[in-house]
């Protein structure tokens, strides 16, 4: 069946100079869902989409960005928290968190760019997701770092760019989706 929803949004930001530009702001969404889907793994192993009668999602999120009025740094950095709750008043899933929905989530991005040159650095986090309905299962907590340097230039009248990358920086094992691993470090030119 296709999910319905009733949203509310308030966002709050604010702006201001500061050896460059910088801006916090601070969201807080709710959602009540009618039939929302959720992926749950079948007793043959596959996943396939299920609707959950109703569910409540609410949360926050914190971002907060700077950067130079020359845009040769910048720092970004950002908090989602959700409380994805399921209220189909069946016993023993109602009240408990939906599968795959983190509670936290984290994202840092780091951008030098003196030019011709970048280097960029970024580190996602996410917490534990339940991966039962009951919440008796879970995946573990992740934190994946990634980095990449470039060139971007000329010579006499062709333009060229080359970069170098490394994402999964500490080859971290982890699962989205549970029994389907991510790759581990990954080196890209």
């Amino acid at each position: 069946k296709p999910e319905r929803s009733q949203d509310f949004d308030f966002i709050s930001e604010l702006e201001f100079p500061l050896l460059g530009r910088t801006s916090f702001s601070l969201t807080y969404f709710n959602s009540h869902v009618k039939d929302i889907i959720i992926w749950q793994r079948r007793f043959d192993g596959k996943f396939s989409p299920v609707n959950v009668s109703q569910a409540s999602l609410s949360g926050w999120e914190q971002n907060f960005n700077w950067h130079t009025k020359n845009q040769i740094l910048n720092l970004e950095f950002n908090h989602t928290l959700t409380e994805a709750i399921n209220k189909s008043g069946l016993y023993p899933k109602d009240g408990k968190y939906l599968v795959f929905r983190p509670r936290h989530t984290y994202n840092l991005k780091l951008n030098f760019n003196p030019k011709p040159f970048s280097f960029n650095f970024s580190s996602h986090w996410v917490s534990q997701r339940y991966t039962r309905e009951e919440n008796t299962k879970f995946l573990q907590a992740y934190k994946i770092m990634d980095l990449k340097i470039g060139l971007d230039s000329k010579w006499k009248k062709i333009g060229y760019q080359v970069s170098f990358g490394i994402n999964n920086i500490t080859n971290q094992k982890y699962e989205l989706i549970e029994r389907y691993p991510m790759p581990g470090r990954e080196y890209q030119a």
